[in-house]
């Protein structure tokens, strides 16, 4: 399905840093893949480099697939830099679920390791458990290193109450200042501790 310039898939091939891909600019789900069709789930990673070939055409993200931690956190700064103010990914549930929901597994979070980046980069979700991310992979963006739940919670995974956000039109704003403050208080005291 082709998409606008904000969209894309991210795609798990295996855990550690060669094993993540973005397919840009293309939301389709890959034969056998889907909530619940993961135990016959095909290459993924094949399925979108053969669509680049039979779709490639247009604009320069046209059916490109980035890789490594490194090279999907540039494409995606690189949409941010040409002017798109979110973007809308498609995760890789079947990767998560076919490896146990685990941690490490989920939705991939790509944080610069320079704590003064000047955009912040924020997942909400409501299936993030009080004690661990579950669902969301929290990771240094070049090195791919995981990222402690202690150091991610309340600055960039957010854990939604799906009551609070029906009952307050405000909720998203009000916790986007809150995290904003976190990382300025969690700044502040890094900034104290180097002098």
């Amino acid at each position: 399905m082709r998409c606008p310039g904000n969209c894309g898939t991210i795609v798990r091939s295996e855990k550690g840093a060669k094993g993540i891909h973005l397919a840009l600019e293309n939301l389709d789900i890959p034969p056998g893949g889907g909530k619940g069709k993961h135990l016959i789930r095909q290459d993924p990673l094949a399925f979108y480099q053969k669509a680049i070939k039979v779709n490639g055409k247009g604009g320069d993200d046209v059916g490109r697939v980035v890789s490594g931690y490194a090279g999907v956190y540039q494409a995606l700064n690189a949409k941010i830099e040409a002017g798109y103010r979110s973007l809308a990914l498609r995760d890789d549930y079947d990767f998560w679920k076919a490896h146990s929901e685990d941690d490490d597994a989920g939705k991939p979070l790509l944080l610069p390791a320079d704590s003064i980046a000047q955009d912040t980069h924020i997942l909400f979700d409501d299936n993030i458990l009080r004690d661990r991310s579950h669902i969301v992979d929290p990771r240094d963006a070049v090195s791919g290193e995981h990222l402690t739940f202690d150091s991610v919670i309340r600055r960039h995974i957010v854990r939604v109450d799906p009551v609070g956000v029906v009952l307050d039109p405000s909720y998203y704003t009000k916790a986007i200042g809150s995290c904003e403050m976190e990382i300025r208080s969690g700044l502040s005291i890094a900034l104290a501790s180097r002098s």
